[in-house]
C-alpha cells in the first residue's frame, strides 16, 4: 500500500484555529447565560428572605394584645419594644442578613389602620432592602380582631 505525496493526514492549522474559534463563542454564550441565570437565583433567594421577615413580623404582631397594636406608623422604638427580631445597632428598623456571602439589611416598616368595626384593625408591614442599586419592597397585609373573651 503506497501513500501518494499529496495525501493529508489530520487537520490543518486554520482548521484547528476555526474549530477553536467556534468552541470560544458557544462557551462564551453558555458563560453568559450561566450567569445570569445565578444573579436572578440571587435575587429570588434575596427576595424569600425578605418574605421571611415580613411573615415573622406580622406573625409576631399577631401574638401581641389587641390593646398593643397601637394604630399608625409604628416608630423604631415600638419595633424594637413589640417585636422580638435583632434590629442592627438597637434603634432601628434595620434586620442585618447574611445571604450567600452578601449582607443585606432589610429595613421594615410597619402602618396599622382602622377600619370600620372598632374591634378590627388592618396591619401592613412593608419589608424594604437594596441590591445593586436597586431598591425591592415587598408589603404585606393582614387584619387582625379584638377576641372578646
Amino acid at each position: 500500500m503506497s501513500v501518494k505525496s499529496g495525501d493529508k493526514q489530520g487537520f490543518s492549522l486554520i482548521e484547528v484555529m476555526v474549530a477553536l474559534v467556534i468552541i470560544l463563542i458557544s462557551m462564551l454564550g453558555f458563560y453568559s447565560v450561566t450567569k445570569r441565570a445565578m444573579e436572578g437565583n440571587l435575587k429570588d433567594v434575596i427576595r424569600d428572605e425578605g418574605v421571611k421577615i415580613g411573615e415573622g413580623v406580622i406573625n409576631q404582631i399577631r401574638e401581641l394584645p389587641f390593646n398593643q397594636v397601637d394604630i399608625g406608623t409604628w416608630d423604631n422604638a415600638e419595633l424594637n419594644n413589640k417585636l422580638n427580631f435583632k434590629f442592627k445597632g438597637g434603634n432601628t428598623n434595620i434586620i442585618e442578613k447574611h445571604v450567600r456571602n452578601i449582607n443585606v439589611g432589610y429595613g421594615v416598616q410597619v402602618q396599622v389602620n382602622t377600619t370600620n368595626d372598632p374591634n378590627i384593625r388592618q396591619v401592613q408591614v412593608t419589608i424594604n432592602w437594596n441590591y445593586r442599586g436597586k431598591n425591592y419592597s415587598h408589603s404585606i397585609a393582614t387584619y387582625i380582631y379584638n377576641r372578646i373573651i
